[in-house]
Protein backbone atom coordinates (compact mmCIF):
# COMPACT_ATOMS: atom_id res chain seq x y z
CA UNK A 1 0.00 0.00 0.00
CA UNK A 2 2.91 2.38 0.70
CA UNK A 3 4.31 1.84 -2.79
CA UNK A 4 1.01 2.85 -4.38
CA UNK A 5 0.79 6.02 -2.29
CA UNK A 6 4.34 7.00 -3.20
CA UNK A 7 3.57 6.46 -6.90
CA UNK A 8 0.56 8.77 -6.57
CA UNK A 9 2.85 11.39 -5.09
CA UNK A 10 5.31 10.90 -7.94
CA UNK A 11 2.54 11.26 -10.51
CA UNK A 12 1.30 14.43 -8.81
CA UNK A 13 4.79 15.92 -8.72
CA UNK A 14 5.31 15.05 -12.40
CA UNK A 15 2.05 16.76 -13.27
CA UNK A 16 3.09 19.89 -11.37
CA UNK A 17 6.49 19.75 -13.04
CA UNK A 18 4.81 19.55 -16.45
CA UNK A 19 2.77 22.65 -15.63
CA UNK A 20 5.91 24.56 -14.65
CA UNK A 21 7.65 23.50 -17.85
CA UNK A 22 4.66 24.63 -19.93
CA UNK A 23 4.58 27.98 -18.14
CA UNK A 24 8.31 28.47 -18.67
CA UNK A 25 7.99 27.67 -22.37
CA UNK A 26 5.19 30.21 -22.65
CA UNK A 27 7.32 32.91 -20.99
CA UNK A 28 10.30 32.05 -23.18
CA UNK A 29 8.22 32.21 -26.36
CA UNK A 30 6.68 35.56 -25.37
CA UNK A 31 10.11 36.91 -24.53
CA UNK A 32 11.41 35.69 -27.91
CA UNK A 33 8.59 37.50 -29.72
CA UNK A 34 9.36 40.72 -27.86
CA UNK A 35 13.10 40.45 -28.65
CA UNK A 36 12.51 39.70 -32.33
CA UNK A 37 10.04 42.58 -32.59
CA UNK A 38 12.81 44.93 -31.56
CA UNK A 39 14.89 43.73 -34.52
CA UNK A 40 12.32 44.48 -37.20
CA UNK A 41 10.05 47.53 -37.25
CA UNK A 42 7.02 45.75 -38.77
CA UNK A 43 6.93 43.24 -35.93
CA UNK A 44 6.94 46.12 -33.44
CA UNK A 45 4.01 47.64 -35.31
CA UNK A 46 2.10 44.36 -35.06
CA UNK A 47 2.69 44.23 -31.31
CA UNK A 48 1.50 47.84 -30.98
CA UNK A 49 -1.70 47.02 -32.87
CA UNK A 50 -2.27 44.02 -30.61
CA UNK A 51 -1.71 46.23 -27.56
CA UNK A 52 -4.19 48.84 -28.77
CA UNK A 53 -6.84 46.24 -29.59
CA UNK A 54 -6.46 44.34 -26.32
CA UNK A 55 -9.39 46.06 -24.48
CA UNK A 56 -11.78 45.29 -27.34
CA UNK A 57 -10.50 41.73 -27.52
CA UNK A 58 -10.94 41.31 -23.76
CA UNK A 59 -14.51 42.60 -23.97
CA UNK A 60 -15.23 40.19 -26.83
CA UNK A 61 -13.78 37.27 -24.89
CA UNK A 62 -15.88 38.12 -21.83
CA UNK A 63 -19.03 38.24 -23.97
CA UNK A 64 -18.04 35.04 -25.78
CA UNK A 65 -17.33 33.29 -22.47
CA UNK A 66 -20.61 34.35 -20.90
CA UNK A 67 -22.60 33.14 -23.90
CA UNK A 68 -20.59 29.92 -24.03
CA UNK A 69 -21.28 29.24 -20.35
CA UNK A 70 -24.98 29.86 -20.93
CA UNK A 71 -25.12 27.41 -23.82
CA UNK A 72 -23.06 24.84 -21.91
CA UNK A 73 -25.37 24.97 -18.90
CA UNK A 74 -28.44 24.85 -21.14
CA UNK A 75 -27.13 21.78 -22.94
CA UNK A 76 -26.23 20.10 -19.65
CA UNK A 77 -29.65 20.56 -18.08
CA UNK A 78 -31.73 20.10 -21.23
CA UNK A 79 -29.92 17.27 -23.01
CA UNK A 80 -27.64 15.73 -20.36
CA UNK A 81 -30.07 13.11 -19.05
CA UNK A 82 -30.85 11.75 -22.52
CA UNK A 83 -27.59 12.32 -24.42
CA UNK A 84 -24.49 10.66 -23.01
CA UNK A 85 -22.09 13.11 -24.67
CA UNK A 86 -23.66 15.95 -22.65
CA UNK A 87 -24.09 14.12 -19.36
CA UNK A 88 -21.24 15.98 -17.66
CA UNK A 89 -20.28 19.69 -17.61
CA UNK A 90 -16.84 18.88 -19.01
CA UNK A 91 -18.40 16.91 -21.83
CA UNK A 92 -20.80 19.79 -22.53
CA UNK A 93 -17.86 22.20 -22.79
CA UNK A 94 -16.08 19.81 -25.15
CA UNK A 95 -19.20 19.29 -27.27
CA UNK A 96 -19.84 23.02 -27.43
CA UNK A 97 -16.35 23.71 -28.77
CA UNK A 98 -16.63 20.78 -31.15
CA UNK A 99 -19.87 22.33 -32.43
CA UNK A 100 -17.88 25.50 -33.11
CA UNK A 101 -15.47 23.47 -35.20
CA UNK A 102 -18.27 21.94 -37.26
CA UNK A 103 -19.55 18.91 -35.36
CA UNK A 104 -23.27 18.63 -36.20
CA UNK A 105 -25.33 17.14 -33.38
CA UNK A 106 -28.77 18.18 -34.59
CA UNK A 107 -30.14 14.64 -34.85
CA UNK A 108 -28.84 13.66 -31.42
CA UNK A 109 -30.26 16.60 -29.48
CA UNK A 110 -33.51 16.58 -31.47
CA UNK A 111 -33.96 12.95 -30.48
CA UNK A 112 -33.65 13.95 -26.81
CA UNK A 113 -35.99 16.96 -27.02
CA UNK A 114 -38.07 17.69 -30.12
CA UNK A 115 -38.79 21.31 -29.20
CA UNK A 116 -35.69 22.57 -27.41
CA UNK A 117 -33.22 20.65 -29.62
CA UNK A 118 -33.82 22.63 -32.83
CA UNK A 119 -34.13 25.91 -30.90
CA UNK A 120 -30.81 25.27 -29.15
CA UNK A 121 -29.06 24.11 -32.31
CA UNK A 122 -30.12 26.98 -34.57
CA UNK A 123 -29.71 29.69 -31.94
CA UNK A 124 -26.20 28.38 -31.17
CA UNK A 125 -25.11 28.40 -34.78
CA UNK A 126 -26.77 31.72 -35.64
CA UNK A 127 -25.31 33.45 -32.60
CA UNK A 128 -21.83 31.98 -32.71
CA UNK A 129 -21.18 31.53 -36.42
CA UNK A 130 -23.07 34.38 -37.98
CA UNK A 131 -22.57 36.98 -35.28
CA UNK A 132 -19.65 36.35 -32.93
CA UNK A 133 -17.22 34.73 -35.35
CA UNK A 134 -17.83 37.48 -37.90
CA UNK A 135 -17.34 40.17 -35.25
CA UNK A 136 -14.05 38.55 -34.25
CA UNK A 137 -12.78 38.26 -37.82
Amino acid sequence: ADTYVSLCDVARSLQIQGLFIALNLLVVSLRTVSLVSGLHSNLGLILNVIGVSMPNFAAFMVLFGMLQIGFVLTSFFAFGPGYSEMSDIGLCIYKSFSMLSGDMIFADISRVDNILGPIYFFSFYILFYLVLINIFV
